[in-house]
């Protein structure tokens, strides 16, 4: 991921923050660290990288998205 890395820890139906490593420029934001949803988000000057992680129908689902801030 652009913005830096992301760690999680993941259980049937949980999903737990660990840690969040952030590029060079970047901050990180977090929104949610579990145990149904973690959301991290990496904001510099010029990009913003999000990651999800959230159980759906009984799979981990994990989505990246980059944007301009």
């Amino acid at each position: 991921m652009p913005g830096g890395s992301v760690t999680i820890s993941s259980a049937p139906e949980e999903v737990v923050f660990v840690s969040a490593i952030p590029q060079a420029g970047f901050t990180t934001e977090l929104r949610d660290t579990g145990p149904e949803r973690v959301r991290v988000r990496f904001v510099s000057a010029t990009l913003v990288s999000e990651f999800e992680a959230e159980w759906e129908d009984g799979e981990l689902e994990i989505e990246t998205s980059e944007h301009t801030p």
